[in-house]
């Protein structure tokens, strides 16, 4: 099954910038369903939002969190250094990216994406790719020109997506972590 790409129309709503997806499903050169396999929308995340990104976090993504700990965080989002946009299809949120600043000393400031799921059953639809072009444009607009990312070894995957939307892998690098006691 290959997909058509996004079909994208604009809209307001509730005063945040709401894009909307029309995808159409081929295979083998017939339609499936109907014209409209899936719909879905791009805007950004709002407190209200913490149980379904919880929910995405645990089941789809793998980190297990809670839903206190996620509208913790979503209230305190700084807007000046990052942004959490959501899709939306049929009411329900189906998946998120969260992107921040990424300064540090040795290189002009990019984006960094810390983390982007999306459920399974709107995979492969365009949403991931939605999600990434949100990411990618709140970039732009704050004046970077480099997006970074990055995934876990053995997101193969993922890896794949990312590919397919130009990213390159410069280099492996392992991930050290401490719990600190006070």
């Amino acid at each position: 099954m290959k997909n058509m790409p996004a079909e994208r129309l604009r809209g307001k709503l509730g005063g945040h910038c709401f894009s909307t997806f029309r995808v159409v499903l081929y295979k083998k050169n017939q339609i499936l369903q109907g014209d409209i396999v899936r719909e879905f929308g791009i805007r950004e995340a709002a407190v209200s939002d913490a149980d379904a990104i919880a929910a995405i976090c645990s089941a789809d993504l793998g980190y297990p969190c809670t839903v206190s700990l996620v509208r913790r965080k979503l209230e305190s989002l700084d807007p000046r250094r990052e942004a959490v946009y959501v899709a939306v299809a049929g009411g329900a949120v189906v998946g998120y990216v969260h992107v921040e600043k990424y300064d540090v000393l040795y290189f002009e400031t990019m984006a960094n994406i810390l983390g982007l799921a999306v459920r399974s059953a709107y995979r492969h639809i365009g949403v991931g790719r939605a999600l990434v072009a949100a990411a990618e444009a709140w970039a732009l607009q704050n004046g970077i020109k480099m997006m970074r990312l990055n995934s876990g070894k053995d997101r193969s995957n993922a890896h794949d997506f990312y590919r397919n939307l130009g990213y390159t892998s410069e280099k492996e690098q392992i991930r050290f972590m401490k719990k600190l006691r006070p």
